[in-house]
């Protein structure tokens, strides 16, 4: 018996793996016009428990860092939050402590420029401070609970339907 292999075929008696430069093709070309069928190649091995689970922790970081780096409200005004507009934020809010009497000139998410006071530019850092502590926490909730499906009981097919199927839409900042 022989079975299909990626470059020829793999005679099943002794593991030998034959392609067409050998002498042992002839001996399975003769084979076939007996009216022998030789058995499929395996199906490759599909995704493990752990390569799944990674794949889902990807997305939730990228889920954590799309809210990140979204925008917040602050007294009904958007403004961005992503990284530079963050690390300006914080520098503003570490000169507001010297200058309380500052007015400081900030970009709405919008584009457009508001003045807010060096009070609000500290309310505006400790909103973002709570909202990326609420975004960390929210990732680290739905990381235990894919590391949980990862690890419980269960077949390896069962765990990765599990996986694949969790929900980690939920517990993001608005």
């Amino acid at each position: 018996m022989y079975r299909l292999a990626p470059r020829g075929v793999l005679r099943i008696a002794d593991g030998l793996a034959i392609t067409r430069d050998m002498a042992e093709w002839q001996e399975y070309r003769a084979w076939l016009k007996a009216g022998n069928v030789p058995q499929p190649q395996p199906a490759p091995p599909g995704p493990t428990v752990a390569e799944v689970l990674e794949k889902i922790k990807t997305r939730i970081t990228a889920r954590r860092d799309a809210v990140m780096n979204g925008s917040a409200k602050l007294n009904g005004t958007n403004f961005r939050t992503d990284y530079p507009f963050v690390l300006s934020l914080l520098s503003m809010a570490g000169y507001a402590k010297t200058a309380p009497a500052r007015v400081f000139k900030v970009k709405r998410a919008n584009g457009n420029y508001i003045n807010l006071t060096a009070d609000q530019i500290g309310s505006l850092a400790v909103l973002h401070g709570e909202r990326v502590a609420r975004c960390m926490d929210n990732e680290a909730a739905h990381f235990a609970a894919v590391n949980a499906i990862a690890a419980g009981s269960g077949t390896v097919r069962e765990k990765i339907e599990a996986l694949r199927a969790y929900d980690f839409s939920t517990g993001w900042p608005d």
